[in-house]
Formats: C-alpha cells, structure tokens, sequence
C-alpha cells in the first residue's frame, strides 16, 4: 500500500512541477517573444495551431483541450438558428436579417457549458462563424476563458480565478454540471482556446473583463493573438475603453467595440468608463489603421435614433444579447452583427 502511495503521490508532484512550469513559460514566452525555442504552455495548442487535421482524435484533458470532431470550415445548412436539441423553438432561416452576422454568447451554451472548448466545438457544429469569449487572469499570469471574476458559476469550485494559480484552476471541473458527457472539462487557457477557434475556423469577439489591465497583461493577450495566427480573425470589445486603448497602443490595426447599455451618446453609462461620445472620439482618432471599429450596444436600449448617429458617425454598430426572433427582426437594418445564446420563437 504505502508503495502505491508513494507512486501516486509522484505522480501528483510531477504534474503540479510541469503545470507551474509551463505557467512560467507562458509568462516569459508572451514577455519576451523574441527568445526563440521556449516552448509553448499547451502542446495540445500548438498542435491545434499548426495541424488542427492532427489533432482530429483523442483527447488532452490535462490541458483542457478537447479534439475538434468538426472539419474546420464545416457548416450545417441553417445552423445559425437551429440545434438539435431545441429544434421545435427556433424560426425559420427565412426570417433571420441576411444582412445580420449571429456571434455565439460564451460559445453554443445551449448545449455544452459556456467559455470552454466543447462550446466553441458546438458554435461551428451549429453553424456559426464566430464565438464570444471572455479572458480573464490567475495569480500566476495565466490568461484564461471565464466570465464572471468567480468560479462559483461555473464550476465545483468557488473563489476569484485572480486568486488562484493555474494549477488550482485546472483541478476544478467546469463541465459536470452541465451533464455526465462533459464531466472533467478544464478551464481553457486563451492560447488554447484561440488555437482551437482557429481549427475550427470560427472569428472570436474577445472581452477584456478586467478594468484596470497592466501593460504586462496586454503584452501577453497581444502575443498570443499573434503567436496563434489570429491577429486578423479577434475583435476586442469591452465596456471599458482604457482596455481597448491599452490593446492598440500594441496594436492599431486590431477590431475593436466599445460594449455600452447607455440610453444616449453623452451620458456615462455606469457600466463603462466613459461615455459613448467619448469613445467614438477615441475611434475616430485610430480609424485609418484600425481594422475596424465600432459601438455594441445592449440591444433594449438601440433606438433607431442612436443607430442613426453611428452610421453618420461611421463607425460599425453591432448589439448584444438578442435571443429573440421578433427582436432580432427589429434591429436597426444598419446593425452588422449581434451576440445571442440562439435565436428562438420565445
């Protein structure tokens, strides 16, 4: 017995010795990318980034990395709306605005549970083009998946992601409560989350969540982004426009929206750091190297009036979260995109 103890407890030592490691690495890799040779956090990511076809079976849940059982690219016919298990309460494709881009909330959580690699796999299974996720940051400098500052949500953990290191969050389970089939599913780290979004062929609209980022944190998000190839495929948003500003002082030629619930252009919503107005200043001043940029507003507060004012404005106007049919059909015509969980009759 005490012999098996002891393998055991090796075992669990070298896992926790090669987890902490590979969070050092990250951090130095993303703080100093012009080392060269220093291995990537997730071997499972840098598989996924330069062959996802490689990594088309088996599983790595140490990583948190699940195989995509969908070809990149790979639609169903009217999956923007429609999913198996909820067949009997979407609309016809016929009613959806063609003009109107569908960007999965936290991925397809119908289905799989949100901000992990399974509701990523979902969203394309689905049909969609493009994910919403959300980074956050672990004690040790990790930029993970996770929406909330908390765990409690999400997993059968509890506490602040910011308080705990990788390794701590890696032994929570952010699966089982959304069913046996997903039990054991990891946390995603944003490399691999990205990697596996780019297999999958899917956009993804990034929230930076933290107010108050460090110019480390940004070096580490930008590098990333770049490192896994997808500098033209992420749009930042976030109802902080200091983020925003702090990732094109990496980079200007980023997407990015301002994310806003505010009833007018003048007035600070309390939800954001400055007011609509503000921003569209601020965007007016990058727009010639920015890939592209615009305001995302809650869409119960869009008035065809404030619609007005960004097309004037010229800047892109996007909503979030529809999940209405009849809501969606009353969108302003000049909204590019909205967020929702999945379009219903409801």
């Amino acid at each position: 017995m005490k012999q098996y103890l002891s393998a055991l407890l090796y075992i669990i030592c070298s896992v926790a010795l090669l987890l902490h490691t590979g969070s050092a690495v990250q951090r130095e890799r993303y703080q100093n990318p012009e080392r060269e040779g220093i291995e990537i956090l997730s071997g499972a990511a840098d598989e996924l980034r330069d062959d996802p076809a490689a990594y088309a079976t088996g599983e790595t849940r140490e990583t948190g990395t699940v195989a995509p059982s969908v070809t990149p690219g790979q639609k169903t016919p009217s999956a923007r709306i429609t999913g198996t298990d909820a067949e009997s309460q979407t609309p016809d494709e016929s009613e959806i605005p063609e003009n109107i881009r569908l960007i999965a909330h936290r991925g397809y959580t119908i289905s799989a549970p949100e901000n992990t690699l399974p509701a990523f796999e979902a969203a394309a299974r689905a049909g969609y083009d493009c994910i919403e996720t959300d980074v956050r940051f672990t004690s040790d400098g990790t930029a993970v998946l996770l929406h909330r500052p908390v765990v409690d949500d999400t997993s059968n953990g509890t506490g602040e992601i910011a308080d705990m290191t990788l390794i701590q969050a890696r032994c929570l389970d952010f699966g089982a409560r959304r069913g046996e089939e997903y039990a054991g599913t990891r946390i995603p780290t944003l490399e691999e989350g990205l990697a596996f979004c780019r297999g999958l062929g899917l956009d993804v609209y990034l929230e930076l969540k933290v107010p108050e980022m460090t110019p480390e944190q940004y070096q580490i998000v930008d590098h990333i982004v770049k490192d896994c190839g997808m500098r033209d495929h992420v749009t930042f948003i976030s109802f902080y426009l200091a983020c925003l500003e702090g990732m094109a002082a990496r980079d200007t030629g980023y997407h990015f929206r301002f994310l806003t619930s505010s009833r007018d252009i003048e007035t600070r919503h309390e939800s954001n750091d400055v007011s609509v107005k503000t921003a569209m200043e601020y965007f007016w001043s990058i727009q010639e190297t920015a890939g592209s940029v615009g305001i995302s507003w809650n869409y119960t507060r869009l008035t065809p009036e404030l619609a007005e004012e960004i097309k004037t404005a010229g800047l892109v106007l996007e909503a979030w979260t529809v999940d209405d049919i009849k809501a969606l059909q009353a969108i302003p015509a000049s909204c590019a995109a909205v967020t929702t969980n999945m379009i219903t009759n409801s």
